[in-house]
């Protein structure tokens, strides 16, 4: 539309210029965000996962009686991580994934603590890029197919 208005001669202001941005920005947000609701509920519908959180961070807790270091060492084996680092001290695993075509890259930490039930894990899967305000379901993803990784290991 802009370069229709150049061509034809037409006056172009900066007030048309500022709302015909607005409405393109708007435009697109909307597709980013309904795009993301929909790859979030289609990856939350995949693993049974009844009400997904919508944010970049994802969280996820559970039960296993497997050591850490036993599922570091299964961890480090696979190689769909680019980046595998066990800390005995902290009782926690740390995975990096790759850019791929949803995310710059995301971080994982697994960290455990020594229950009655066995051990406690916490997965937590956050963006590389700090400013990522939408990743289409990747870090839900990630969260889901680790979870579902360890449990497995059994």
């Amino acid at each position: 539309m802009i370069i229709l208005d150049l061509v034809s001669s037409r006056e172009m202001t900066i007030n048309n210029l500022v709302i015909r941005i607005l409405i393109f920005g708007f435009g697109i947000t909307i597709v980013l965000v309904t795009f993301h609701i929909n790859q979030v509920k289609n990856i939350a519908k995949k693993y049974g996962i009844e009400n997904p959180d919508y944010d970049v961070r994802q969280k996820r807790e559970f039960y296993s009686d497997l050591e850490l270091e036993s599922i570091f060492n299964s961890i480090d084996k696979n190689n769909n991580y680019s980046k595998v680092a066990y800390n005995k001290m902290n009782k926690s695993i740390y995975l990096k994934i790759e850019f791929s075509g949803k995310s710059w890259g995301d971080k994982l930490f697994v960290s455990a603590q020594k229950d009655k039930n066995g051990f406690k894990y916490e997965i937590i899967s956050k963006p590389i890029f700090s400013l990522t305000i939408i990743d289409f379901g990747q870090n839900l993803e990630n969260v889901s197919k680790l979870e579902n990784y360890i449990k497995n290991l059994v």
